[in-house]
């Protein structure tokens, strides 16, 4: 009897410094976000774009100090939690319509896309930057934001024009019973005022009983050109699937704010043409003053690759070399882009 109630205590005891433990914890924790969360003030709430600038110097400074250890991607995606959560809905707004290679969420119909992840193919010179929902993953998510960015002299020679892109783009879907353009169209751009080309189309695997349905818009990006697409996955029967997709795109058409308007809506920042630069190396590093800063930076903190471009995702340095991403952090453009 007296083991049993030795046992007893120990097990208490136990239990007691692990609630201790983890109370201290959640409020260390709870009191380092609360006061980044309790002083923050959304961007649109500034009345000039230099306080504006100083309140987002500030964020980086007070998130560095209290998550030092923490990686830009870390920084950009806490920041985006902060957007939603003080419901800042013209920044979220605006940060659809000026998508950069930096962000990591995007918000669309009330929904969270992200984080991003981004890709080169080198056999078709296409870039692509992909954000699924609530970071599902990249096989058959239910729902998508996918760029491709198609740049002069990698994707083709010289200069690409939206309109050649959107007849490729519409030629890959051919017209069968499984794969469709629905509807394709040109509007001027809500924001360049260019033309844009915007293409409906569909492809169905009925004997797994899914498909896609893809809301597609082209536009020019000074002399490349990028596309922005909006996916959703369908589940039905071989036989109810192309209905189904006929009818949801019909009720959107509807809507003055349905996923086909607000694809109209979605743009690129022009910082992604550095950036596909640097990535696809058709740049040299002259224009860069912290080139050799940066390449320093990667010859001295790693052991796989001497070079950013020798990475996939160049953005995957600070998701797993501490060290790097500190010495990075330490220039005005870490990325280069």
């Amino acid at each position: 009897m007296e083991n049993i109630s030795k046992q007893i205590l120990i097990k208490v005891t136990i239990l007691v410094i692990l609630i201790v433990a983890g109370v201290s914890i959640y409020f260390n924790y709870r009191g380092k976000s609360d006061s980044l969360s309790d002083s923050f003030v959304c961007p649109e709430s500034y009345t000039s774009s230099q306080d504006q600038t100083n309140a987002v110097a500030k964020f980086i400074s007070d998130y560095t100090k209290t998550s030092p250890n923490a990686t830009v991607a870390d920084m950009y995606a806490y920041r985006y939690h902060l957007l939603v959560s003080h419901s800042c809905a013209k920044t979220l707004a605006n940060m659809l319509q000026n998508v950069t290679p930096l962000d990591q969420m995007l918000r669309l119909e009330a929904k969270d896309f992200g984080p991003q992840k981004i890709e080169f193919t080198k056999d078709t010179g296409v870039l692509s930057s992909y954000f699924v929902l609530n970071g599902q993953g990249l096989e058959k998510p239910d729902e998508e934001l996918i760029f491709n960015f198609y740049l002069q002299d990698v994707w083709a020679n010289g200069a690409v024009s939206a309109e050649h892109v959107a007849q490729v783009v519409a030629d890959s879907y051919g017209q069968s019973n499984t794969s469709q353009v629905i509807n394709k169209f040109t509007a001027p751009d809500t924001i360049t005022k260019n033309p844009d080309f915007f293409i409906f189309s569909d492809v169905l695997y009925p004997n797994d009983g899914y498909g896609y349905l893809y809301i597609t818009k082209i536009s020019s990006l000074q002399n490349s050109v990028f596309s922005v697409t909006y996916s959703r996955k369908f589940t039905a029967s071989a036989a109810n699937l192309q209905g189904d997709i006929n009818n949801w795109l019909l009720q959107d058409l509807k809507l003055n704010d349905g996923y086909s308007k607000q694809i109209d809506n979605i743009g690129v920042d022009t910082s992604w043409l550095t950036y596909l630069n640097k990535s696809t190396n058709t740049e040299s590093d002259a224009s860069d003053p912290e080139a050799k800063q940066r390449q320093d930076c990667y010859t001295n903190y790693t052991s796989s690759f001497k070079n950013r471009n020798d990475i996939n995702d160049p953005l995957s340095y600070d998701k797993t070399n501490p060290p790097l991403y500190a010495c990075l952090s330490k220039l005005k453009n870490p990325l280069g882009i």
